[in-house]
């Protein structure tokens, strides 16, 4: 089941991030970091986040959470603006590839268009084929546009632009 997260779901999709990347970014990110992962910590910046409106919605098996998507307009002040970004698509590593990620894709492609955005854009680590293949079988085209995401002290994460139209006419 999927529904619009609230504030009190905050502690269960900080638990989820926390062990995506720590499953997902193990070759990318050092040990050291992963491991200092604070629950506390990313609860409270899920807290924040969703007071300040970003859309997350979330899948549920029973009383399980299965994944989580968080969305909104895009934050990178090089994109036009009307654009609509994913900012994290997670789902459990014992529940992949049962079509969470797609209702949760499919999710935020239909609150971008609630808002009028024309596109559709994410980020995706270099490194993360599986990422790659999910988002370009949804219809999404890499762009050409890279960064370099500092993710700690003294380390980043190369990433890639993926964007994909929601309305023809530009809205």
């Amino acid at each position: 089941m999927l529904r619009r997260a609230s504030v009190d779901d905050a502690e269960r999709i900080a638990q989820l991030h926390i062990a995506s990347w720590r499953r997902t970014y193990v070759r990318e990110m050092p040990a050291a970091f992963l491991d200092s992962l604070d629950v506390v910590t990313r609860t409270a910046r899920w807290q924040q986040q969703l007071k300040e409106g970003v859309k997350v919605v979330v899948a549920e098996d029973g009383a399980e959470l299965t994944g989580y998507v968080a969305c909104g307009p895009a934050r990178d002040t090089l994109s036009e603006s009307g654009a609509w970004e994913i900012y994290n698509l997670h789902v459990i590593s014992t529940r992949q590839r049962q079509g969470i990620g797609s209702a949760l894709f499919t999710a935020a492609v239909g609150l971008g268009r609630e808002q009028g955005a024309g596109d559709l854009v994410l980020w995706v680590v270099d490194s993360n084929s599986n990422a790659h293949s999910f988002y370009e079988h949804k219809g999404m085209q890499v762009n050409g546009r890279r960064q370099e995401r500092f993710v700690g002290g003294d380390f980043s994460l190369h990433e890639v632009l993926y964007r994909m139209r929601l309305s023809s006419d530009g809205r």
